[in-house]
């Protein structure tokens, strides 16, 4: 079944960053699209195959290690 994730992040991503967060998640099984949209990440994913949980914790601590913090 069909999931949608989105995350506030305080300031718009640059480009090199939504680019690592993108290539970095885009290889979680069950993971079908990473967007970024003004003042947000949108994760599309199949809940069948990866916890909205894990996605979650995994793309805030992304987010956090590549400067952007809540």
């Amino acid at each position: 079944m069909a999931g949608k994730i989105e995350i506030d992040v305080p300031k718009q991503l640059c480009a090199e960053c939504s680019l690592a967060l993108g290539r970095f998640m885009g290889h979680i099984k069950g993971v079908d699209s990473i967007d970024m949209e003004e003042g947000k990440v949108v994760i599309s994913y199949d809940d069948g195959q990866v916890s909205r949980d894990f996605l979650i914790k995994l793309s805030k601590e992304t987010l956090e290690k590549i400067g952007h913090h809540e």
